[in-house]
């Protein structure tokens, strides 16, 4: 496992991750207490263009709070903004 964004509150990109060709990950919201996620919560899941410009494929939210990808591609996390701590880790 490792972590994209720490729990926090403020808006934060990951770092870019690459998946090859036959490679997935599962992407998914985490609560800093481990028990619940808070209400209203989204993370952006990008993928990135050949002229370096992101393009939001997914939103995760508290309903929704993973996906599996498994296309190539170099993609990141971008968390938007919340009341309560939230962060974004991978498999």
């Amino acid at each position: 496992m490792a972590e994209l964004i720490a729990t926090g509150t403020a808006q934060a990109d990951s770092s870019d991750f690459t998946l090859a060709d036959g490679q997935s990950t599962t992407i998914f919201l985490k609560d800093a207490s481990y028990d619940s996620l808070p209400a209203q919560c989204a993370a952006n899941v990008q993928i990135k263009s050949a002229d370096s410009v992101y393009y939001t494929i997914h939103v995760i939210t508290d309903r929704c709070p993973a996906i599996v990808l498994d296309a190539p591609g170099t993609y990141r996390v971008r968390k938007q903004a919340s009341i309560t701590t939230f962060g974004v880790d991978r498999t």
